[in-house]
């Protein structure tokens, strides 16, 4: 195996309207890295802020591994971080905003997993949150269970994670510059197509929680370009020939709780077939997809029928004491609300 210190990593970060001391600290927690070849592309996406503009001239005057790139005008995050990949020299591409902190052992531990584990294209690690939050926030590890709950979430924290170049190029995976937010979504969603995504049992990166983050700003257009990805996602997977495909994405992403019957039919209906036809080609881990969509259907307030209760105790119980115990509560299932249905559900598969 190759000395990984030996691989050159490229961290990619763009600056917009961050605060000064922000930027400082976040590319201080790279410079300051256990793991040392590096280069650092900042992006500087807002020439106008003579403040940032200024100190990250300051930076790079200090480090040789800095490089800085000027956009004549505001490109946004999705093509600043194109132009930055185009850029980049190393094997491996870190992604870095310019107001978190990176743990000094990140870079050295993502680069060893990746060399050990040749099958993982893209590697994200466990989050910190700091500021108006302060939580740790755990993701899936394993590359199948991370695939089956991107379909209901997005489990990679984007600042976090590291990527085979080869492989962005190969496959053309570069962020689609239409999208104004949930960029990172779009991306998980075309790559789990086609490569294994992983992230580290470990929290290597410090994520600061503040009102001005996309997340707060554009939380309505994020919601509708998840749904785009999400609806792309299916059309471009074993599951395209499933009718009503907008509309499932629709209901699992816009959260919304409906009490029309046909539409609650309509959206039964599919999810059972989704998930017969996932059973067949094991696409999704069976259980744990089949698990993650009855919630969905309970939170949703989706009435669920007998008939579906019979069908549905074969495809999600995973073991026979299950499958007596769901045969002993069906028919009292159905008469009680949807929040004690949920309950007695998470208890059950949880």
């Amino acid at each position: 195996m190759r000395k990984t210190n030996s691989l050159l990593v490229s961290i990619i970060m763009s600056v917009y309207n961050e605060e000064s001391e922000w930027i400082r600290k976040a590319i201080n927690s790279i410079l300051n890295q256990t793991y040392t070849n590096l280069e650092v592309i900042v992006v500087n996406d807002n020439i106008q802020n003579k403040v940032n503009t200024n100190l990250l001239k300051e930076i790079q005057h200090k480090d040789n591994r800095i490089q800085i790139i000027d956009n004549p005008t505001n490109f946004g995050l999705a093509k600043s971080m194109n132009i930055a990949i185009k850029a980049s020299q190393g094997t491996y591409i870190a992604r870095m905003d310019a107001d978190d902190i990176s743990s000094p052992q990140r870079i050295a531990k993502q680069v060893k997993y990746l060399e050990q584990n040749k099958e993982i294209a893209v590697l994200g690690t466990q989050i910190k949150k700091f500021g108006d939050k302060n939580n740790v926030k755990i993701f899936p590890s394993e590359p199948d269970d991370l695939k089956t709950k991107l379909f209901f979430k997005c489990c990679i924290s984007h600042p976090s994670v590291m990527i085979r170049k080869s492989v962005v190029i190969e496959n053309k995976f570069f962020y689609n510059e239409d999208y104004k937010s949930a960029q990172d979504y779009d991306l998980w969603t075309r790559m789990m197509l086609n490569v294994k995504i992983a992230n580290l049992n470990e929290v290597l990166l410090h994520y600061r929680v503040h009102n001005k983050q996309i997340t707060h700003i554009k939380r309505k257009e994020q919601i509708n370009n998840t749904i785009v990805s999400h609806s792309m996602m299916l059309y471009n997977s074993p599951f395209h020939n499933i009718p009503h495909i907008n509309f499932i994405s629709n209901v699992i992403w816009d959260k919304t709780k409906f009490k029309d019957r046909d539409k609650q039919a309509l959206f039964r209906t599919n999810i059972i077939e989704l998930i017969k036809q996932n059973n067949r080609v094991k696409y999704f881990e069976p259980f744990e997809f089949n698990k993650c969509m009855f919630k969905t259907l309970i939170r949703r307030s989706i009435k669920i029928s007998y008939k579906d209760l019979v069908i549905l105790k074969y495809i999600i119980a995973p073991k026979p004491i299950h499958v007596i115990f769901f045969d002993s509560i069906q028919k009292k299932l159905q008469r009680l609300n949807a929040f004690t249905r949920f309950c007695i559900q998470f208890v059950l598969y949880s």
